[in-house]
């Protein structure tokens, strides 16, 4: 074999590689896209709680309000 048909060999499994590998990336984002929509995350609990900010003494920085 001569070494230049080697490296034309390697650049193509190389661009075979990442082409693979980003299919594979977007397979994994596009199924955690629809788990997400399909299985939200339970929030009802805190529809009536606001949100407060404390510092390490335990003073409030800031209170947010829900609305």
């Amino acid at each position: 074999m001569a070494p230049a048909s080697m490296k034309g060999r390697l650049w193509r499994r190389g661009k075979l590689a990442a082409l693979a590998l980003v299919a594979l990336g977007s397979i994994g984002a596009l199924t955690l896209d629809r788990l997400d929509k399909a299985y939200p995350p339970p929030l009802d609990f805190s529809k009536g709680l606001s949100r407060e900010v404390v510092d390490r003494e335990g003073r409030a920085l800031r209170i947010f309000a829900n609305g």
